[in-house]
């Protein structure tokens, strides 16, 4: 199936969330790689764990010029501090996710590079290639969303 296909039959995707329950090795093993708080959730909607996507409140930033816009670190510093830190997705290689207002699909390229295939529920569908550690805005999207191959 094309990906143009594939992410527009993501646009009627919706489904339960799964958040891995406290004690859970994986889990624990990914809130200290990645310093995630207790207070918020990990998600394993299909029991995925090959992508670890961080998704933070974007607080309307401004700063999509497009479809889509890479942040890196050094844009935004309160990204590092995962203040606006909402909740943790496990997912597995181009496992929808479904974030309201956008779906995405996350695959790890050479490299350390990852596409994101997207589906803002519009009709925008596209894709984006950012380096490993960066995250991604959509144009209109309340969420930005830093994705991360597991590599547990």
């Amino acid at each position: 199936m094309p990906w143009g296909e594939f992410l527009r039959g993501m646009k009627t995707l919706s489904g339960g969330k799964k958040a891995l329950p406290g004690g859970n090795p994986f889990l624990e093993k990914v809130r200290t790689k990645y310093e995630i708080p207790d207070r918020i959730e990990i998600f394993a909607p299909r029991g995925g764990s090959e992508i670890i996507a961080l998704v933070f409140d974007s607080e309307h930033l401004p700063v999509v010029d497009g479809k889509w816009s890479e942040i890196t670190p050094d844009d935004y510093k309160y990204l590092q501090s995962l203040h606006n830190l909402k909740a943790v997705y496990c997912l597995h290689e181009k496992e929808p996710l479904d974030l309201g207002d956008v779906v995405v699909a996350i695959r790890p390229e050479g490299s350390g590079a990852l596409s994101i295939y997207f589906n803002d529920k519009q009709g925008t569908v596209g894709s984006a290639r950012i380096r490993g550690g960066n995250a991604i805005l959509f144009s209109g999207s309340k969420h930005i969303v830093r994705p991360m191959a597991a590599g547990l």
